[in-house]
């Protein structure tokens, strides 16, 4: 499972660009901006989440198997909302951005509510998981950053959620 487990990729403005937008990249743009710093913050969240829950999942003498299986559940849920950061910005489309929004407030919130289940394990102290909370709500409040830079388009949302 490790080798599947890999770090983001760095942020890089221009393979966020698409293809046919290339004479707007250099153009400023708050929702890239605020993106791009939300996605650096999450970044080095995934990597503390790696410290904190690699230990766990290559325990060999676990008992609780259940664990591993959340511990790698989080790890993945981690690059998945890492993957939808990054995409939400390369198409500039405020029901796709809305989408990934969803989706990444969804599945973070269920990492902070998740992460109290291995205090105690492998030495996990209550304080890194409090590290982690604030690291969570650290990020909660640049998601809310970027969330207002999003402006609603021509586009219609044909299942009417975002609307």
């Amino acid at each position: 499972m490790n080798e599947e487990i890999s770090d983001l990729p760095d942020w890089d403005d221009e393979k966020l660009v698409p293809i046919d937008d290339l004479s707007e990249a250099w153009k400023p743009s708050a929702s890239r901006d605020a993106c791009k710093l939300m996605y650096k913050h999450w970044q080095s969240l995934v990597y503390i989440l790696k410290a904190l829950l690699l230990p766990i999942i290559e325990d060999n003498n676990l008992v609780d198997e259940s664990l591993k299986d959340r511990a790698e559940d989080l790890l993945q849920t981690s690059l998945v909302i890492g993957l939808k950061i990054r995409t939400s910005e390369t198409e500039g489309l405020y029901i796709f951005r809305m989408e990934n929004a969803a989706v990444v407030r969804k599945l973070a919130l269920d990492i902070d509510t998740t992460i109290p289940l291995f205090t105690g394990q492998k030495n996990i102290d209550k304080s890194y998981i409090d590290a982690i909370h604030k690291e969570i709500d650290d990020f909660r409040k640049l998601f809310i950053i970027w969330i207002n830079t999003f402006e609603k388009d021509e586009f219609k949302d044909e299942w009417g959620l975002f609307i």
